[in-house]
């Protein structure tokens, strides 16, 4: 039979089409085939979370022997023993140890989420519900039965602490053995319709005296996703669990002189079905004080939608823990949650910097004419009747007027303008007070104002998110890396270049990260405070410096944003002339750290 040439080459290509899905379908099933299988077992009764491993559901769950040392396909010396059991509410994990010298076990209660926890005699899930081998969820639990959990990404390589499991633990220490039990809810994984009945699983045993790691993954592999076992056997119907809630925002508002505030809580729908749910939610004060507020909701099939919740009259200020949570309406059962920190800080009057628009910062080459502010009134148009708004410039540590300006229809909204040109290059504050009737101060609040000397090599950031060097519009186009990796088109490097190449300082990242003692504390101490300053001190002379490159992935290695940002702080005050920089791999990354620099280093 006769075929012509682009009937011919239509065909090839066709067949070609197929034989490259079939070959990366085989790839792919290969690729889970060749791993170990654990297999679930589905349990008439929950057991008792205590550590003893006594319950009989777990006497017909299969038991998972072959732990290898990390790293390698030896035997684990020291036997452990897993099983894995399920319901329609939760996966449950047991894990005994074999231990002949139980009195060397390096073991002690700990708080949740202390990193000690993995330096401890443990055990170790972790879970990759959707099969990603990219994004998993990581549990330890020590001898002693303290907890620590993380959502990860990137393989392993990156973690996220402030992620709760919600999970139910407990650990028990025998004659010549350690064995603990673990539930973890499926409501706490943000499960979404593409998960099924076959996870990736692994299961660790972290043995300290004498030392041995071990696990199921190929190689005795830890936080290796590609490595993890294979979890079959889970048939029960996951798809109520799959709502997922999003970063929850505030509102805040004074309504009678009391802080009102409301939750707006993204909500999608993932179960394929339109369903009334229950969306609650509740804050924890300072000390302790809980408030709730619920609402029902029927979110569309696929499709975000933003919930409000509230609003919360709250007596206190400071970080809440916020605990948001999608249930059954009938029975109550949680289907989501999501845990985080909110900041309430209520200010009843607000300065928004329009111009300046960078670092609070008038920069020479800028030619900035008018400073631009907006000053926000957070009370309703009836509070506001008869009041008036002063606004002025003094420099920092003096209540001397350099400007003034007076609203006396008062809005929620004011705009307002000074010269800037008369503006003394100086650390100034611009000062916002709201009067009563009869002039008497009834909230004040304040916003810095730097007007710089010209300095060569100068660095801001336009109001089009160009960045500018003495002036010129700068297109950032460089990388940090090994100098061999050098492009000659780079404009920017992490090492100096000879000619116009900027230099992006890493040098700081090292430093922050060996000798800032604070990165994991909840403030930044004094002493790290001022290695920061006398760094800035040194560095900023550099006419080549365009930046300094602070920490890459900070949420990586735990450190504290709040500590993160205090450093920014330092650098931005000491150097306002240079950008600082950090990289984040996670979203909740970029949320968390959105406050610690001026670029994001993706």
């Amino acid at each position: 039979m006769h075929t012509n040439k682009p009937e011919l080459e239509n065909r090839t290509v066709r067949i070609m089409q197929a034989v490259t899905l079939l070959l990366f379908t085989a790839l792919a099933v290969r690729a889970w085939a060749d791993r170990p299988v654990v297999q679930a077992t589905r349990a008439q009764q929950p057991p008792t979370i205590d550590g003893k491993l006594d319950d009989a559901c777990w006497s017909n769950a299969q038991p998972v022997t072959e732990f290898l040392v990390n790293n390698g396909n030896k035997p684990a010396a020291f036997s452990s023993r897993a099983r894995v059991i399920y319901d329609d509410e939760a996966l449950y994990i047991a894990v005994r140890c074999e231990e002949p010298e139980v009195k060397n076990l390096q073991t002690r209660p700990l708080p949740r989420d202390h990193s000690d926890v993995f330096r401890t005699d443990c055990i170790e899930i972790m879970l990759d519900p959707g099969r990603s081998q990219s994004d998993y969820y990581h549990l330890g639990v020590n001898a002693s039965g303290s907890v620590a959990d993380r959502a990860c990404t990137q393989g392993g390589h990156i973690g996220d602490m402030s992620w709760d499991a919600e999970v139910t633990a407990a650990s028990f220490v025998g004659d010549t053995y350690w064995s603990c039990e673990v539930a973890i809810p499926f409501f706490g994984l943000g499960l979404s319709s593409k998960v099924g009945a076959t996870w990736g699983l692994n299961i660790c045993r972290e043995k300290k005296q004498p030392a041995e790691d071990s696990s199921i993954a190929e190689q005795g592999a830890f936080n290796i996703a590609s490595r993890f076992a294979e979890l079959r056997g889970i048939e029960a119907d996951l798809s109520r669990y799959c709502h997922q809630l999003g970063p929850v925002k505030t509102q805040q508002v004074l309504k009678d002189g009391k802080l009102e505030v409301s939750l707006v809580v993204p909500l999608l729908n993932g179960t394929g079905k339109d369903a009334q749910v229950l969306l609650d939610g509740w804050l924890v004060s300072p000390t302790g004080k809980v408030t709730v507020a619920k609402t029902m909701v029927t979110p569309p099939r696929d499709k975000e939608l933003p919930v409000t919740l509230g609003p919360f009259r709250l007596e206190e200020q400071g970080d809440y823990t916020c605990h948001v949570r999608v249930a059954d309406p009938i029975t109550k059962k949680p289907l989501a949650v999501r845990k985080s920190i909110l900041p309430v800080r209520y200010v009843p009057v607000t300065i928004d910097l329009i111009e300046p628009w960078y670092r609070d910062s008038i920069f020479a080459t800028q030619q900035i004419k008018k400073v631009v502010l907006e000053v926000g009134v957070n009370m309703s148009a009836a509070e506001l009747q008869g009041t008036s708004l002063a606004v002025r410039i003094s420099e920092t540590g003096s209540s001397k007027a350099i400007a003034r300006n007076l609203v006396t229809s008062v809005k929620p909204k004011n705009r307002l303008t000074f010269d800037a040109v008369v503006l003394p290059e100086a650390r100034m504050d611009l000062v916002a007070s709201l009067k009563d009737r009869a002039g008497k101060i009834v909230a004040e609040t304040s916003h810095p104002l730097r007007k710089l000397p010209r300095q060569t090599g100068e660095v801001w950031l336009g109001k089009d998110l160009n960045w500018h060097v003495d002036g010129k519009p700068f297109f950032l186009n460089g990388a940090w890396n090994y100098p061999e990796d050098f492009v000659p088109d780079y404009n920017a490097f992490s090492q100096e270049k000879p000619g116009d190449v900027k230099l992006l300082d890493t040098s700081i990242m090292n430093e922050v990260y060996y000798k800032v003692k604070s990165l994991r504390a909840e403030s930044l101490s004094e002493e790290d405070a001022e290695f920061c300053r006398d760094y800035a001190r040194n560095a900023r002379k550099n006419p080549k410096l365009f930046g300094y490159y602070v920490s890459d992935e900070p949420e990586g290695n735990n450190f504290k944003a709040k500590v993160l940002e205090q450093i920014y702080q330092v650098f931005a005050d000491e150097d306002p002339y240079h950008p600082v920089i950090i990289s984040n791999d996670s979203m909740e990354g970029m949320h968390a750290y959105a406050r610690c620099a001026d670029i994001n280093g993706l």
